[in-house]
């Protein structure tokens, strides 16, 4: 406490502690930790109260409104909802509550890579490179047709449990969002129906249903769609990862 440049050594050998699994901390532990920082550190407590409540710092608007300074016109965000409840990051300790705004995540492309980046009202998240050369290519040369292509719906009993995703593409005017996508619309008629699906669903045919799979599926839209849905889960998992983790806390 009286001492800062003593408590940074002592806290630089804990962390290591802790990361190495050798100690366990409690979030009580961190949060005491982190109110004393700001105590002792008057010059700058933001940082500690960073760490403490989570970072407001960066909005996705700023964000944008920064790539497009910088001559990116290939960027659009999502966001997906389930029923009433809006997806939120796994594993995030400052995860925003139900009610509290959408998680979305921010796409761009640049020098031949894609990167992700989330945003909600309660934190901003890093930006990770996907290395995804074929959704580099649908943005870079179908993002004009992306964004006109309409998906055909199919019929399905359980709406409300099937996340639905909402996609704002940001061109060089003005931003054009998409109808709502279910992932249903890229099921063919005949993979993982249960019987009451399927007899809900006999008031059209197996053959229009994959009719409708197969115009879904021949547009750039769907391709994109399904490639942020990959892509979606590995930007979450690096997020979340081990190797990601261990950066926490550290003051490099």
């Amino acid at each position: 406490m009286n001492n800062p440049k003593d408590a940074l050594i002592a806290y630089e050998h804990c962390i290591d502690l802790v990361l190495a699994n050798k100690e366990k901390v409690y979030d009580s532990d961190w949060s005491a930790l982190l109110r004393s920082a700001m105590d002792v550190n008057k010059s700058y407590p933001w940082k500690y109260s960073n760490l403490l409540y989570g970072t407001r710092a960066e909005k996705m608007s700023d964000k944008i409104a920064t790539l497009k300074q910088m001559g990116i016109n290939y960027l659009f965000s999502f966001y997906a909802r389930q029923g009433w409840t809006t997806t939120t990051l796994g594993g995030s300790p400052y995860g925003c509550l139900i009610g509290e705004g959408n998680t979305y995540i921010l796409a761009w492309a640049i020098n031949d890579d894609v990167f992700m980046q989330a945003f909600n009202a309660c934190d901003t998240y890093k930006p990770v490179k996907m290395n995804d050369k074929k959704l580099y290519d649908l943005m870079k040369n179908h993002m004009e047709n992306i964004t006109k292509e309409k998906i055909g719906a199919m019929i399905m009993k359980y709406r409300d449990i099937i996340p639905v995703y909402h996609f704002e593409f940001y061109l060089k005017s003005e931003p054009v969002q998409q109808d709502p996508v279910d992932i249903w619309d890229f099921r063919t008629m005949q993979q993982n129906i249960s019987t009451d699906e399927f007899k809900f669903v006999k008031q059209i045919t197996v053959d229009k249903g994959n009719k409708i799979y197969q115009a879904n599926i021949k547009t750039h839209f769907a391709q994109l769609f399904l490639r942020v849905r990959d892509d979606e889960k590995k930007y979450y998992d690096t997020i979340n990862s081990g190797t990601e983790r261990a950066r926490v806390g550290k003051f490099d």
